[in-house]
């Protein structure tokens, strides 16, 4: 039972992290699955605060009962000397161009010996950090650099480096040593280094290849006939821009030159005196060279190569669905759900990851109250289901946590995200293996009373909602217990009475259930009693 409440206090506040509007965690996580279909994504959870001088520094952290903590070796453990004011858990995405793996590869990031990333920043504001150490060793002008956009100045962002305020800085972790550095890349000084325990870099990549980190990336296959089509289509705009109107005449055809000028500048309505006798051949245009036949069917080969590549498919492109019989189209549409339903799983475990690393560090580094918006039920918790609404409570890391006899005992846990509230797409899924539960309860009906059953009913289909299980499982119960009661039979409730055996309870069930043929009609109506009344 504890454990249940603390795992629902951890899912509030998860959702309390990711949907704050400052964390900005839809833009940042929609950001890097565009980046895993040209490059990879990759997703930084850190821990940030403002730090003050703590008034109680150096005084001992006591418990409720004015006992103070101690450590491993009987030591008192003080307060620290300064405490954070505000504190924040931040999700940030690193651009796929500035990230770096080196040493021995591995497919997974984890295993490999480092990986880090370098951003610009204010030497004014590098400073400001007083973790950092060698800051007076930084060399620079002194000088305001002009604000710029990275992508756009590209190869100049080294000129306004060495002419302004800014540092390009590397952070990197040494995934064999555990370390953390940063150091900036001009003067290769060290400002940083202390140990980790786990990454809190998580990568998407739809696509691995068999040896290495580096992915292959889906676009890399779509690039050559993207490429094709759009050579066959700058061609077809450079004939178009070749074309000019050239025309010729005859000359006999006009009495003097006036006529010839009347025809070439002149407006709307305008009479030329002709000689000729078939006005049609006076002039005549100069047809322009023929593009020829084969840039439309190698753009149309181009198009479905592509969607070929790309796994697209005709209702996707063309919003009708192919020619093909119902049998086939079951089948393809069945396939392109697999392979979409592949796609979707794998960023629901990329965003569990993420969710998992924002709960731990939360734990592990918050020591303010958080605000928290809970999810509780309105009314008691019982076999039918209440309404549910939202209610604001300040917690703090020490409520995720059991107490045990006044020692504080940890609970792990996982996190999994569910599917249908990410695409519309899962959730009409859902609604249909939903349908297909219901209408496979109600065609065998004996099914619905066992609870195994129902349940080996469900997880053949894929219904995976475990209260809508067991209440199901309470319906199918009740209404059993209802139909032994109008057959006479006593259910174990009740104790009393003779107990049928399994076999005459379903007989018994099966005759009260099956109507009379009619013979046996006309017998029971031969065999009721009439009343005339009489005056």
């Amino acid at each position: 039972e504890l454990s249940v409440k603390k795992s629902l206090l951890r899912e509030d506040l998860l959702n309390t992290i990711v949907t704050d509007p400052d964390n900005y965690f839809p833009n940042e996580i929609e950001l890097s699955i565009l980046d895993a279909y040209f490059r990879f994504g990759i997703i930084e959870v850190g821990y940030s605060a403002n730090w003050v001088v703590n008034p109680n520094a150096d005084k001992p952290i006591l418990r409720s009962d004015s006992r103070p903590y101690v450590d491993a070796q009987n030591n008192i453990i003080k307060q620290p000397k300064e405490i954070p004011e505000s504190e924040k858990i931040y999700i940030k995405r690193i651009p796929a161009s500035t990230f770096r793996v080196g040493g021995l590869e591995s497919s997974e990031l984890t295993r490999c010996n480092w990986c880090g990333y370098y951003e610009y920043v204010r030497v004014e504001d590098f400073k400001a950090n007083k973790k950092l150490k060698n800051l007076d060793l930084l060399n620079w002008s002194g000088a305001r650099s002009d604000d710029f956009v990275r992508e756009t100045y590209g190869p100049e962002v080294d000129t306004l480096v060495a002419s302004g305020d800014l540092l390009k800085i590397w952070k990197i972790w040494d995934l064999r040593a555990h370390k953390f550095y940063i150091f900036s890349d001009l003067q290769s000084l060290t400002h940083l280094e202390e140990k980790f325990v786990r990454l809190p870099l998580f990568d998407l990549r739809p696509n691995r290849l068999t040896k290495g980190w580096y992915p292959l990336p889906p676009v890399r296959n779509w690039k050559p006939a993207q490429d094709e089509i759009n050579d066959s289509h700058e061609q077809m705009r450079n004939h178009r821009k070749r074309f000019t109107r050239k025309y010729v005449y005859n000359g006999s055809a006009f009495p003097d030159e006036e006529e010839m000028d009347k025809l070439i500048n002149g407006g709307d309505g305008t009479f030329v005196k002709t000689s000729a006798g078939d006005v049609r051949t006076v002039c005549a245009p100069v047809e322009n060279a023929d593009l020829g036949a084969q840039e439309g069917q190698s753009l149309v080969v181009t198009q479905n190569d592509l969607n070929i590549i790309s796994g697209t498919s005709s209702e996707s492109r063309s919003g009708t669905p192919d020619k093909t019989s119902a049998t086939q189209a079951q089948i393809i549409n069945q396939r392109a759900q697999i392979r979409d339903s592949r796609q979707r799983i794998q960023v629901a475990k990329w965003l569990a990851r993420i969710g998992r690393e924002i709960l731990l560090l939360a734990e592990e580094k918050f020591t303010l109250p958080v605000w928290v918006k809970m999810q509780i039920p309105v009314g008691e918790i019982g076999d039918n289901l209440s309404d549910y609404s939202f209610l604001w409570h300040q917690i703090t890391m020490n409520d995720l946590k059991g107490s045990v006899d006044e020692e504080d005992h940890d609970f792990d846990f996982d996190v999994s995200i569910e599917l249908d509230s990410m695409s519309p797409i899962s959730n009409d899924d859902e609604k249909n293996k939903f349908l297909l539960f219901l209408s496979s309860l109600t065609q065998f009906p004996e099914l619905s009373e066992s609870p195994l059953l129902v349940r080996e009913l469900a997880y053949k289909i894929g219904y995976r909602n475990e209260k809508v299980i067991q209440q199901l499982q309470k319906i199918a119960q009740t209404k059993l217990q209802i139909q032994l009661a109008q057959l006479g039979i006593p259910t174990p409730a009740q104790g009393n009475g003779p107990v049928q055996q399994p076999g005459q309870m379903a007989q018994g069930m099966v005759a009260q259930q099956t109507p009379p043929n009619n013979e046996q009609v006309r017998q029971q109506l031969q065999n009721q009693i009439v009343t005339t009344p009489t005056q």
